[in-house]
């Protein structure tokens, strides 16, 4: 079973990171887009499409309403799809960049189900 909430990521030099309340970090996952159209037509990384996919790596606790914490229905390792107009934060950490979302911002979660 995978993780619960409230996990940090700890880097080899001591420090660690932890999201708050009902924001995550994800690890995005690359798609890795066609360099060449069927055409022949060479496409620029820059106007490669993004993909919208991570791994949820940190997770805050969640949202507290009337003395109970609610919880965000994800756990760490999970692997989510995000907006792509979501409006996150790029934070490096131990020379990846991670993105940091408000959970609203994740549209499905996928399931091996």
């Amino acid at each position: 079973m995978k993780s619960a909430a409230k996990q940090a990521i700890k880097a080899e030099s001591g420090k660690s990171i932890r999201c708050v309340g009902e924001c995550i970090l994800l690890r995005r996952i690359e798609d890795h887009a066609k360099e060449i159209t069927e055409g022949g037509i060479a496409v620029p990384e820059i106007a490669r499409q993004k993909s919208n996919r991570g791994e949820v790596v940190a997770l805050g606790e969640g949202r507290f309403v009337n003395g109970h914490w609610i919880s965000m229905g994800l756990c760490v390792g999970d692997i989510v799809h995000y907006s792509k107009l979501a409006v996150g934060m790029d934070v490096p950490f131990q020379g990846e960049t991670l993105l940091k979302l408000h959970v609203k911002q994740i549209d499905l979660v996928e399931s091996d189900d």
